[in-house]
């Protein structure tokens, strides 16, 4: 009741607002009438709504008569979920014509959320494009975001509304390109010019991006972020002989987490060193790793899930830690059933988005494995990748248990194809601080936990190409976890 009432309120305050001259507009090819703000019995509140062409009565032709849309009323039925804005803020910028704007990459976009959460987020240049790669349906693929576009001209601050139905990176990840329909403005744009002190304020989305520490409980959500800069950024196209390097990313992203192991647990270890110190002592601790009497990584197969479990626990031993940590791994059955005399702490199961996130706040490091595709019954997956987790983000808003992909749950990792902030050319190699990749992630309509992430898709040997990325998809299909023994 409360709904309907509500309803033909906005009818009658939309009636008032087109007498008024409030603005609106209006597609004739749809036969959809927005107006942004209508505001009801005198309240605070402005609603934007939204109306479709009804068939006039035959007896007039001068009478125009719309519906309200209903779903087109926000009612905030769901407080649980908050909203994410953003700025992407520049000295200058392109407008190349009048869909095109290519506006450099100087800051990291600023990230936040309307109230009462107050929470916020800085998002890298491929971090940002990315929303624009998922298919999910609360995604910028799926409903393109609207912004508002300020520049300044002759000391005046002007601005455009701007529909952002792609972005992109170019210029070598230095810029990045966007797609737009601009909807209104009362200023004409400068086309071919530049704009100076130009902002984009961009309208909501609610995927999560970041997370507070404490949440727990498939019923509210599972929210842990580590410190990203403790961890290693060791690139793995960047070690050498280049066909094996393609194939490292297990002994990479196993020395990336034990950096952050050592780093947390350093008076655990009396003085033993997991990985040496410095980049070159990260290169060494990954190039033992893969080597034939641990992991065993071939060129064609990389590393298999024996080498990776008898590999880590060699290394372990090596390093005189064995009597410090404890190990725990999930995998696909499929992946382990070959694998004579298992060890008691590889278990043969589906990972879980939960068992990663506890481990994870228990103070453990944990190396993802993944496939390309889903695994099918029975049939060992060809190829994959594997990258080291650092948290978890999902708000479990139907409270129904299930990582729904509308939920837009992450795991933030640091992938060993794409480690660093920054990289070196000459030789190639990463130059860090350490960088984190967002992984979406849900169960699909088997319970299966998938993934989509843009991936790097540059050859070991070659300078970085910030250009060079496309969406990988798939299956989580294995995880393992080192931890501190504790009394």
């Amino acid at each position: 009741m409360k709904r309907l009432i509500l309803m033909l309120a906005l009818s009658i305050g939309a009636s008032i607002a087109l007498a008024d001259s409030n603005p609106a507009t209006y597609n004739t090819k749809t036969g959809r009438l927005d107006i942004p703000n209508v505001i009801v019995d005198g309240g605070p509140i402005n609603y934007s709504v939204a109306f479709e062409k009804a068939d006039a009565p035959a007896t007039s032709v001068h009478i125009n008569a719309f519906r309200l849309l209903p779903e087109s009323v926000a009612l905030a039925e769901d407080p649980s979920a908050p909203e994410w804005l953003f700025v992407h803020t520049a000295a200058t910028a392109e407008l190349v014509s009048t869909t095109t704007l290519i506006v450099p990459f100087q800051q990291d976009v600023f990230a936040f959320t309307d109230r009462p959460y107050r929470q916020h987020e800085y998002l890298n240049a491929t971090q940002f494009v990315a929303l624009w790669a998922d298919a999910g349906s609360d995604s910028f693929q799926a409903v393109p975001p609207n912004a508002v576009m300020t520049w300044a001209e002759d000391g005046v601050v002007k601005e455009a509304e701007v529909e952002l139905l792609d972005a992109k990176l170019v210029g070598d990840g230095k810029s990045i390109q966007y797609t737009m329909n601009t909807l209104t403005s009362r200023y004409p744009q400068p086309i071919g010019s530049q704009l100076t002190t130009m902002s984009m304020f961009f309208d909501g989305m609610s995927p999560s991006l970041s997370c507070s520490d404490g949440n727990s409980g498939s019923n509210t959500g599972l929210c842990h972020m580590n410190e990203i800069k403790d961890y290693g950024y060791l690139w793995q196209l960047g070690l050498s002989e280049p066909l094996l390097a393609d194939e490292s990313c297990v002994p990479t992203s196993f020395t990336n987490s034990m950096v952050y192991l050592q780093t947390e647990y350093e008076a655990e270890f009396e003085g033993r060193m997991l990985v040496e110190e410095g980049y070159s002592g990260w290169t060494l601790a990954a190039e033992t790793l893969r080597s034939e009497p641990f992991m065993d990584t071939q060129p064609k197969g990389g590393t298999q899930a024996l080498g990776e479990i008898m590999g880590i626990l060699g290394y372990l031993n090596l390093k005189g830690a064995t009597p410090f940590t404890e190990l725990y791994a999930m995998a696909l059955p499929v992946l382990v059933e070959n694998v004579t005399d298992l060890p008691d702490w590889v278990h043969a199961s589906p990972p879980t988005l939960e068992k990663i996130y506890t481990k994870l706040v228990e103070g453990a490091v944990v190396v993802l494995g993944i496939t390309y595709g889903k695994v099918q019954p029975g049939i060992l997956p060809k190829t994959g990748h594997a990258f080291a987790a650092v948290g978890v983000d999902w708000v479990d808003r139907n409270h129904d248990g299930v990582v729904d992909r509308s939920e837009h749950a992450t795991i933030a990792v640091v992938d060993p194809l794409d480690p660093s902030e920054n990289y070196g050319s000459s030789p190639p190699i990463a130059t860090g601080p350490t960088k984190k990749t967002l992984v979406r992630v849900w169960e699909d309509e088997s319970g299966d936990l998938v993934y989509s992430y843009p991936q790097y898709h540059g050859d070991a040997a070659d300078p970085f190409d910030a250009n060079n990325f496309l969406t990988a998809k798939g299956q989580i299909g294995s995880f393992v976890s080192i931890n501190v023994k504790r009394d």
